[in-house]
């Protein structure tokens, strides 16, 4: 079978999604299946010595040619900007969809971003005359409603309709929630053409690593007697990070605890500035890392943080909590109390959940956690056994794998 897979982004950038979409492509390949990856040239969360050692290589071939990556250059460069990001997406969708009718595959797999990719896939899909999976990491153009880059009206209810008409259109969704499930369910998607597959974490390459070996304490001149709360990924317009910020303002007394938010982002300004004005000396913002360091990364907090703004937890669902229990710490959970995330924390054993946006519960919940070290420990590793029984690197590739060789049975 010839796979061909449709995305804004592969590594080496750095995006949360990144690693499923090697697995995935490295499993079929691995199983005998030629795979193409058709994306931009990288430019997400590199270095400019990387950015420079890509920017000729179109073509890359791996897994004695099994696994082949084609990279196509857009004349807009990346920003911040809503227009040029648009842009962007716009002539990213463009250039993959026009290699991928030339390339002919068997099946199709498309990630959701950039989001104009999904928009297209179904007729890119019947002009290619294949079946195509789409593979849902958030809920677009809901995402955009609760990132506050759109607002409800005309623009928002267009897109809504036009979604839904895709979703029913295409020959798979597969989702990460039973909220996704929910949602996609809603727009007339039949049952059996929905899969829920979760996130999944590599549990040999993200496990636990004792400070005195994390290579970041050094990197960044850390000390290694303090007691680290940490957030780690994006800084977007989601996050609402301002919630940590207030949290480490309220907890100045534990002289011994360091906040410390490692990431980039839309809103990394903006929150550096809201920190700077509140003058904290108990607050660090550290750089994105490389994939090659998260287990470094997962594993320098004592407690590892995930947040959201209200009213986001059924369109979203953050990877970076699997991960953090797989480094076995238990995670402050700022969440939607309905979301199935929530749920799963609280099932899992693996840390508290609090509202929200709410910034006094959220340093309340940190100064009791750090209070009780002996829980703390119990949380992490509770974490650690969920994922390692649920969340196998092996099980959600094996269903990745199932579900794209029916759809290419179909075909046939």
């Amino acid at each position: 079978m010839k796979l061909i897979i449709l995305g804004a982004y592969y590594l080496p950038e750095i995006a949360a999604h990144l690693y499923l979409i090697e697995d995935i492509a490295r499993g079929m390949a691995q199983a005998g299946h030629e795979v193409h990856i058709l994306t931009a040239m990288p430019t997400r969360g590199l270095d400019g010595q990387t950015m420079r050692q890509y920017r000729g290589r179109r073509l890359e071939s791996q897994l004695d040619g099994r696994l082949t990556i084609h990279r196509v250059r857009v004349p807009i460069a990346p920003g911040k900007g809503t227009l040029r990001r648009a842009l962007r997406y716009g002539l990213i969708t463009l250039a993959v969809s026009v290699k991928a009718l030339a390339l002919r595959g068997d099946v199709m797999l498309a990630y959701s971003t950039p989001p104009t990719l999904p928009i297209v896939i179904a007729p890119l899909a019947k002009l290619a005359r294949v079946p195509v999976a789409l593979y849902l990491q958030d809920m677009f153009p809901e995402s955009l409603l609760c990132t506050g880059m759109m607002r409800e009206g005309f623009m928002l209810s267009l897109l809504r309709g036009v979604q839904s008409r895709m979703l029913r259109r295409v020959a798979r969704v597969i989702t990460i929630s039973q909220d996704f499930v929910r949602h996609v369910r809603a727009q007339g998607v039949p049952q059996d053409r929905v899969e829920l597959v979760y996130n999944w974490v590599d549990c040999q390459a993200i496990a636990p690593i004792a400070r005195a070996d994390n290579i970041l304490v050094k990197r960044y001149a850390l000390d290694p007697a303090l007691r680290y709360v940490t957030y780690c990924g994006n800084v977007g317009h989601t996050q609402q990070l301002e919630t940590m910020v207030d949290a480490a303002a309220s907890l100045r007394d534990l002289t011994d605890v360091m906040f410390l938010i490692i990431g980039d982002g839309a809103r990394l300004a903006k929150v550096q500035a809201y920190a700077h004005a509140k003058a904290l000396p108990n607050l660090r913002f550290l750089p994105f890392q490389s994939a090659a360091d998260m287990a470094h990364v997962l594993s320098l907090g004592d407690i590892g943080v995930v947040t959201s703004k209200p009213g986001t937890g059924n369109s979203s669902f953050p990877v970076k909590t699997w991960f953090i229990m797989a480094a076995a710490r238990p995670v402050l959970c700022a969440f939607d109390g309905d979301s199935e995330l929530s749920a799963l924390v609280d099932e899992a054993r693996a840390g508290v959940c609090i509202a929200p946006g709410d910034s006094g519960a959220f340093a309340n919940a940190l100064r009791a956690l750090l209070a009780d070290p002996s829980a703390m420990r119990e949380m992490g590793a509770n974490g650690r056994r969920f994922v390692e029984s649920r969340l196998s690197r092996e099980a959600g590739v094996a269903a990745l794998r199932r579900v794209l060789t029916e759809l290419g049975g179909e075909r046939v």
